[in-house]
């Protein structure tokens, strides 16, 4: 246990909640949008830290923080570990939240990695396989990691500047890529990151190469077939879908999101509206498959999703004239 912040539970708790109440001021003044955090000491997945709610069909958008270790005495010591975790989990997800605003347009000083972002972003909504098979390979992910640290960083930095706030941050990464496949970059044993320009160049790195990984497309990720949820996921398990699935994994990640982002667009066409950087790519399944490789299994629209596509339509046209009126006023 490290305690050189010295803070309590409740005054931990206190900031936290201080970073949270910035982030949705300054979400309501920028995009006039109320976009709550929620601080749960309750949260039900324990080993999550928590959540952002930016689907592209969301209502609601909002983002949940697992407090769960702040349960104990107010007057207690909090393990320096245990706040920067968690700063860091908050200053994630809501990057998260603010590329989700901005429409994945201008979050990073590229045009073509906002893209990049947008697309896998895209595919995120329409294949839950996807995602999580290839997660520590995203850049979304990257992107909102590299973020979070950063954040959490300057943070310290500013309201620690006598304390040794760089070897905190250090600490936190060195320890989840020392040796490790399930990081968004790995150190060789034995090894460090020695400074907070070694991180950021190491983020930067892992969000070029992401590209070109190979991508994955396990099924296994579920525990049963029953379990999954999105449309496309549940028509690629199939036997008769086995040659689609042949041909996407495998094939570079950027690459291969276009082919799945072609198959979620088929069957729900209006998610482009929400994505203005995406509109210039050809989407059309047949430009990525041979037409005899995509079975009518996979290709035909369910009235489910049919109806989905309708409800989404209509919300893009009620914010369409809300702007507009808004823009004459």
């Amino acid at each position: 246990m490290e305690n050189k912040l010295n803070i309590t539970c409740n005054e931990a708790i206190k900031k936290l909640k201080a970073i949270g109440t910035a982030l949705t001021t300054n979400w309501n003044s920028t995009y006039e949008k109320h976009v709550p955090i929620f601080f749960d000491f309750n949260y039900p997945r324990v080993n999550e830290g928590g959540i952002c709610m930016d689907d592209i069909t969301e209502l609601f958008p909002r983002i949940a923080i697992n407090m769960r270790n702040f349960k104990g005495p107010k007057s207690e010591i909090i393990d320096d570990n245990v706040f920067i975790t968690t700063m860091v989990t908050l200053f994630h997800e809501s990057r998260h939240m603010e590329n989700y605003l901005q429409q994945y347009r201008f979050t990073r000083d590229n045009p073509e990695e906002c893209r990049q972002m947008a697309l896998s972003y895209l595919v995120r909504q329409g294949s839950d396989i996807s995602y999580l098979s290839n997660y520590y390979s995203d850049p979304i992910e990257i992107d909102a990691e590299e973020f979070g640290v950063l954040s959490a960083y300057y943070y310290l930095q500013k309201n620690y500047p006598n304390l040794e706030y760089e070897q905190l941050i250090l600490n936190y990464v060195n320890d989840r890529a020392c040796d490790s496949n399930y990081y968004f970059f790995s150190i060789p044993k034995g090894s460090a990151l020695t400074s907070i320009e070694e991180v950021e160049n190491a983020y930067n790195t892992a969000f070029s190469e992401s590209k070109n990984k190979a991508k994955s497309y396990d099924e296994r990720v579920f525990p049963s077939k029953s379990n999954i949820r999105c449309l496309v996921d549940k028509r690629l398990v199939m036997d008769e879908c086995w040659l689609v699935r042949a041909h996407i994994e495998g094939t570079k990640n950027h690459e291969a999101n276009k082919m799945i982002a072609s198959l979620i667009l088929h069957h729900y066409p209006e998610y482009l509206k929400k994505l203005p950087s995406l509109r210039n790519i050809d989407f059309t399944p047949e430009h990525y498959f041979d037409k005899d490789m995509l079975p009518d299994v996979l290709m035909k629209r369910s009235p489910i999703s049919q109806l989905k596509s309708k409800i989404l339509q209509a919300k893009n046209n009620e914010q369409e004239i809300d702007g507009s009126e808004r823009q004459k006023q």
